[in-house]
């Protein structure tokens, strides 16, 4: 055989092992209808990758709403991200199939998740379990409504084991305007006795990894070593909670110099000294501080001097604004950084075009000066050392039209149960819309906070007050969780430390607040999985299995061919 016919029928091979090469896979879904009661059953959702291009293909029946694309999208990223997978080489094919309609596309996020690691993994799942829950960032397992229902509807249907999310009560909603706020059974993992009878095990769950072990019994679950925070970011935190608690002492000797009283209502010096360990803490809190103290200032002065300050702001506004625009955005890090310095620029900017450019007023002038200083201290940050990825403005405006289509997920889900809750919500969700054609970076930001937001109001429907210490812990404990994994990938988010850290400053004296920053931790910690890294050759693992094959074969015929040539040879010269 000559080299050119066996390059061909190399060729030939992989073509035919990677288009006949499909993996597949299928999960029990557990559903909800609202017919008057909540009526729980089950649905089926199967899986095909292929070879391919990246392509999502989903055929719903009769799911068609807006929320279940975005689930199975934002699922199937997850799952990549889990198992370090380019999915960017395969196609997706989702099929879901029911008998009646299912209420709330996001609930079924964790099962669509963990069908699409195992599939990848060529592991099969356990037929006779179910499982409900939303999927969030980290591969965190979100709490659902209508859990007692959708248990009920899995007995009905033969399954013997149901996982449902950690924090979830039971008997928890109904369609109303107002959040319904239950009883709450015990906060932790494992085996739910309450729920659990003679023909279905009900079992919580935190985590994928948790998920996928009851399913398939092989554990996903990875040591990652501590959290080291990095020198540089604790210097320039430093430098910038420094700088702005720098300004407080200024602002307050001048305050004094003029002869009026600074009264403290918030109780800022006393909270800043608390959180001495904390510097984004003590940042925030030397930031509301200033602005107090600057309005102080800024009482019964002239207009002349008001109006003098407009114009200076102005200038300065236009001048960081061109100066961030010109910056060279490489990494996760610069991107965070670009964020907040532009959003506090805008704020500023905003601000200033709403006030009388002739009769500026005080307290408006005040807030504009000082988040335009804290922005300048925020760009200290730009050109952290980190792990580069493709930040072209291609991959940008793909993750800004994700995270809006996420945020709509969410909620479309929540406004099933209290319509008139997701109003902030909505309102971020527009201005991310607005920015999506000419900031994308911060239409990421924005919509990754609305999308928060709802996921908060989502938790509300499902967890009682009584629990809300608990939820904090869960998130606290999840933020911590998924900035191990970043940081085992190479990256360090800043803003998703820094709001992890703040959350926790806030638990005690104001919990609801702390979940507010918890969970804006968690939708910001993971944004590396909307943008590609820069990799070596690669070969799929379904190609490189048929080359090898290929391989042993060509070498066990050309053995072949060679003993027999052999023999053949040895023979002519006996004749």
């Amino acid at each position: 055989m000559d080299a050119a016919r066996f390059a061909m029928l190399l060729l030939l091979s992989l073509i035919l092992v990677a288009a006949a090469h499909a993996q597949s896979g299928h999960i029990t879904l557990l559903t909800v209808a609202d017919e008057g009661t909540l009526r729980g059953g089950t649905a089926d959702l199967y899986l095909v990758v292929r070879p391919g291009n990246g392509a999502i293909f989903i055929d719903s029946f009769p799911l068609t709403r807006v929320d279940t694309q975005a689930s199975v999208r934002y699922a199937n990223k997850i799952a990549c991200d889990m198992l370090q997978v380019d999915c960017g080489r395969y196609d997706f094919f989702y099929t879901i199939r029911a008998n009646s309609a299912i209420v709330g596309g996001p609930s079924a996020g964790a099962a669509i998740t963990v069908l699409t690691v195992a599939v990848l993994d060529n592991e099969p799942l356990d037929q006779e379990t179910a499982m409900t829950g939303t999927i969030n960032s980290g591969g965190i397992i979100g709490p659902v409504a209508g859990v007692t229902a959708k248990v009920s509807g899995a007995r009905s249907a033969g399954i013997s084991k149901v996982l449902i999310p950690a924090l979830t009560s039971p008997d928890n909603t109904s369609n109303a305007t107002n959040v319904s706020m239950p009883d709450q059974l015990p906060l932790q993992n494992g085996v739910d006795a309450t729920l659990s009878d003679d023909r279905v095990t009900v079992v919580r769950v935190s985590t994928v990894e948790e998920a996928l072990y009851e399913f398939t019994g092989k554990d996903y679950r990875k040591e990652l070593p501590d959290l080291v925070v990095p020198q540089e970011y604790a210097e320039r935190m430093g430098g910038i909670s420094a700088e702005i608690c720098d300004r407080s002492a200024e602002l307050e000797t001048d305050v004094a110099a003029m002869g009026r009283v600074y009264n403290d209502t918030n109780n800022y010096t006393q909270r800043i000294e608390h959180v001495n360990g904390n510097p984004y803490s003590r940042a925030s809190l030397c930031f509301s501080k200033n602005i107090e103290l600057a309005r102080l200032l800024l009482q019964n002065t002239s207009n002349t001097t008001r109006h003098d300050l407009y114009r200076a702001l102005r200038v300065q506004v236009q001048e960081l604004d061109t100066q961030t625009r010109e910056r060279s955005i490489e990494t996760i890090g610069d991107l965070e950084t670009y964020a907040i310095v532009m959003e506090r620029v805008r704020e500023a900017q905003q601000l200033l075009d709403t006030v009388d450019a002739l009769n500026p007023d005080g307290d408006s002038l005040a807030y504009a000066q000082e988040r335009l200083l804290s922005a300048h201290s925020w760009s200290t940050f730009f050109g952290m050392d980190s792990t580069p990825v493709q930040l072209d403005p291609l991959y940008l405006q793909r993750a800004c039209l994700s995270k809006i289509s996420e945020a709509e997920e969410r909620i479309s889900y929540v406004e099933l149960y209290a319509p008139q809750a997701v109003l902030e919500s909505h309102t971020l969700l527009e201005e991310a819309k607005r920015l999506a054609a000419v900031e994308p970076i911060l239409c990421i930001f924005t919509a990754s906070k609305s999308k928060a937001q709802a996921n908060l109001l989502a938790n509300a429907i499902s967890v009682d007050r009584a629990s809300v210490d608990a939820l904090v812990q869960q998130k606290l404990d999840a933020d911590l969780f998924i900035l191990k994994k970043q940081q085992d990938k190479g990256f360090f988010p800043i803003l998703g430390y820094s709001y992890m850290q703040y959350a926790s400053d806030l638990r005690k004296d104001n919990p609801y607040s702390a979940l507010t920053f918890s969970e804006y931790a968690l939708e910001l910690s993971n944004l590396d999985i909307y943008f590609p890294r820069e990799e070596r050759f690669y070969i799929p693992p379904h190609v490189l299995e048929g080359l090898i094959l290929f391989s042993l074969g060509a070498v066990f015929g050309a053995g072949v061919a060679i003993f027999f040539l052999g023999k053949y040879a040895m023979r002519k010269r006996r004749s």
